[in-house]
């Protein structure tokens, strides 16, 4: 599949789902998933040369970082129909299985993940960051993202 197949496809996919009607960012979101697709890295610089836009290489990383720290863009909002149609895939056999899973990331951080197990692989539904020093999540944070699941 080439680029513009891929943009094409992604963007009328995005625009079904984007929860706000902003054309600017459905356009660099676009162009951020068809990249980070085709660098197959979350590294930033490496996302950046994949962009097909004619720019010097620390513009296009400086275009992403905006958009990925642009305030008006809630990951909820937008992931949360991504999230309802995994639901609904995986539980068309009638059973889904969720597993929540807590990574020490560093410096006293874990990241807490619910994700859904579907056809061999495990699909995130919610994540959040929690502040802990040793061993597993604390119960009332695994409670606290069990409930955003169910919401």
């Amino acid at each position: 599949m080439n680029n513009s197949q891929l943009h094409r496809i992604w963007r009328q996919r995005l625009a079904q789902l984007a929860p706000d009607g902003c054309e600017s960012r459905l356009t660099n979101m676009v162009l951020l998933l068809v990249a980070l697709f085709q660098a197959r890295s979350v590294h930033l610089s490496l996302i950046a040369r994949k962009l097909p836009v004619r720019a010097k290489k620390a513009s296009l990383e400086k275009r992403l970082r905006r958009l990925l720290n642009n305030g008006a863009i809630r990951p909820r909002q937008w992931y949360r129909p991504i999230a309802v149609r995994l639901i609904a895939a995986a539980s068309s056999a009638r059973r889904l299985h969720l597993i929540i899973d807590g990574t020490r990331i560093g410096f006293g951080f874990q990241l807490l993940i619910v994700v859904v197990a579907y056809q061999g692989r495990a699909l995130p539904l919610v994540w959040t960051w929690v502040r802990h020093r040793r061993g597993t999540a604390r119960r009332s944070s695994r409670s606290n993202c069990s409930a955003t699941c169910r919401d």
